[in-house]
């Protein structure tokens, strides 16, 4: 099952060689992102932040 319906298969399986050309391919596809979609990655990137920082925190106060 496509997680990603408006992907073609090809689009799925490109995989960039290197770095050249990753950041532009990045933001191609978060470009294509729909609103709803670009709304649910920033809340799950906002609670990544969230978790480092609290585990960053808890590391500071072990080694003191």
């Amino acid at each position: 099952m496509n997680p990603h319906p408006k992907e073609s298969p090809s689009e799925q399986r490109t995989w960039e060689r290197g770095w050249d050309g990753h950041e532009l391919e990045q933001l191609r596809r978060l470009a294509r992102l729909s609103l709803p979609e670009k709304l649910a990655w920033l809340e799950e990137a906002h609670r990544l932040v969230r978790q480092l920082a609290a585990a960053k925190e808890v590391e500071a106060k072990s080694d003191q």
